[in-house]
């Protein structure tokens, strides 16, 4: 069988594709039977030999081949051998992200011979169905005019959405006191909440400078870039929801680092990574490079610490900006 995925819309592809993995592992314990091949391994002889190879413990293989087009040769082989891989029990999945030709051999005989789903960038309607479907997964949901608002500001980058929904998630969250287990209603992100918490600018990149002085361990300058945010009006239950989240992004690829999933250490696939832990490249590209400040351990109680402190603003322990200079001094 051979699955098609392609398009612009990076985002859902990799969504799709998790998708997809998943349920192959829960048939397929252990995932030894899965083999991902990117653009620069490409060998259609390896590819083939391992396609073929019999064993009495295999039930089912995967094959994710990435980016196959850039490859003359690869996509010759694989054309010869077409008729025999889509009727194969086995599954090779084709994600083609990069730029291709329309008339493309490859591409016109895979329309013909694949299951196959074109991801492109999502655009009005569907976008706004995505976008409230993605808040609902947490619980919320988000008012037309603020819906409208978010849109002008993010664009259809998913991967920059997805990352802007978490933050008002997680803002609103440490605004609202704990709800019953048995209220069902759907908190409310409305305009008001986008203009205050999503900025025109890019503030994730004036966030990293604050947690790039944490890491550097050069506290005086991290709070007077914190002061700075804080005069341009910034709120502080905000700029900790960003420090949150950028020091849950250190624990994720510190973990996975760790874990040995990082096996070109020095030159990290940040996409694949990405596409595996759910998070930008970009936020990903920018904590790795601070991860190895921190280990795994520090960067763990100091989530706890920004836990303790979330904790200390909703019950009226301390005052947000209080809290937060607080929680910058004791990193």
């Amino acid at each position: 069988m051979i699955l098609f995925l392609y398009g612009k819309d990076t985002y859902r592809i990799y969504q799709k594709l998790k998708e997809i993995e998943n349920r192959y592992l829960q048939i397929h314990k252990g995932g030894l039977n899965l083999e991902k091949i990117r653009k620069e391994d490409l060998d259609f002889q390896k590819f083939w030999d391992k396609f073929c190879q019999q064993s009495i413990f295999i039930k089912k293989k995967l094959f994710i081949l990435y980016n196959i087009f850039s490859d003359p040769l690869f996509k010759r082989k694989f054309l010869e051998k077409i008729d025999f891989l889509k009727e194969h029990k086995d599954i090779v999945i084709i994600v083609q992200t990069d730029d291709f030709s329309l008339q493309d051999e490859l591409f016109l005989v895979l329309l013909k011979n694949s299951k196959h789903q074109k991801f492109d960038l999502l655009e009005g309607e569907k976008l706004e169905k995505w976008i409230k479907k993605e808040f609902q997964k947490y619980n919320f949901c988000i008012t037309d005019q603020g819906l409208r608002e978010l849109i002008t500001r993010v664009g259809n980058d998913l991967w920059k959405m997805s990352n802007e929904i978490k933050k008002l998630v997680l803002y609103k969250t440490s605004t609202k006191k704990e709800k019953s287990k048995y209220d069902k209603t759907l908190l409310e992100i409305d305009e008001k909440d986008v203009k205050y918490l999503v900025s025109l600018d890019n503030i994730e990149t004036d966030v990293f400078k604050t947690i790039e002085a944490l890491a550097q361990r050069r506290k005086g300058y991290a709070l007077s870039l914190l002061q700075k945010h804080l005069q341009k009006g910034e709120h502080p239950l905000y700029l900790l929801s960003m420090i949150a989240f950028q020091f849950r992004n250190l624990i994720l690829i510190k973990s996975y680092t760790q874990q040995g999933g990082g096996n070109t250490f020095f030159y990290p696939d940040f996409t694949k990574i990405a596409q595996q832990l759910g998070v930008h490249p970009y936020s990903l590209k920018k904590a790795f490079q601070y991860s190895s400040y921190f280990s795994l351990e520090e960067l763990k109680k100091i989530y706890q610490k920004i836990f303790e402190v979330d904790l200390d603003i909703k019950t009226g322990k301390l005052l947000p900006e209080e809290a937060l200079k607080w929680l910058v001094a004791q990193i």
